[in-house]
């Protein structure tokens, strides 16, 4: 838990900055693998081996879709909604978080984007958008088609009835997946040029191996 524990402290310290600040917490799934639901039940494995084995959908990949849409429905009548896994920190000290979030959130909502990621964009191998040829240079920021790692990503307001239909109406998918298969090319996605959150090393449940840290290395 010590990477949890960290993630937790880093946003601890910034919650103060918003309206509102809720930690999520859910037990370790290993009993729950739905197939009728699932988005991609060809690759879903009931294994509770350690280590996953090729592309493959586990209880602990349900269980962190279940954590992202558990805090999605609790959106609330807030401005925008900032979802940050639990095992995911920053690298810039605090005062600076909450003026990269803020900012983002101000030039997002200026240009009506539907999403902003603070973290690593990598691209779907599936998607016409997987070459970073795609992406539209804003200066501090780009605009790109869709992202995966959903470590740290800020959903709008004008995106919360839309983002909350597609969780009803849509199969389940790791977190990153279903996100990037629901929102490719379909709307407006704004990204730093540089992230600052990474996903700390450590043990992740939901592919159960041993993650190494993302990100800058720390001085």
């Amino acid at each position: 838990m010590a990477k949890q524990h960290e993630s937790i402290s880093a946003f601890r310290s910034i919650a103060s900055e918003f309206s509102a600040y809720t930690q999520y917490y859910n037990e370790v799934n290993r009993t729950e693998l739905p197939v009728l639901t699932c988005a991609a039940p060809e690759i879903l494995s009931a294994s509770k081996d350690l280590g996953s084995v090729g592309s493959s959908l586990s209880y602990g990949h349900y269980g962190a879709y279940l954590a992202h849409r558990s805090a999605i429905e609790d959106f609330g009548d807030f401005d925008a909604l900032l979802v940050v896994e639990s095992d995911v920190t920053f690298f810039i000290n605090p005062s600076e978080m909450v003026d990269v979030i803020y900012g983002a959130y101000t030039y997002a909502l200026q240009h009506r984007f539907s999403l902003v990621t603070f973290g690593e964009v990598v691209y779907g191998s599936g998607s016409l958008a997987s070459q970073s040829d795609t992406e539209i240079d804003l200066g501090a920021y780009k605009q790109i088609d869709h992202f995966l790692n959903t470590h740290c990503y800020l959903i709008m307001r004008s995106e919360r009835e839309a983002i909350c239909r597609k969780l009803r109406t849509s199969g389940w998918h790791s977190p990153d997946i279903w996100l990037y298969w629901n929102y490719d090319r379909r709307s407006p996605i704004l990204s730093l040029k540089a992230p600052v959150a990474f996903e700390i090393s450590g043990y992740s449940v939901a592919d159960y191996v041993n993650k190494p840290a993302g990100g800058p290395a720390r001085v």
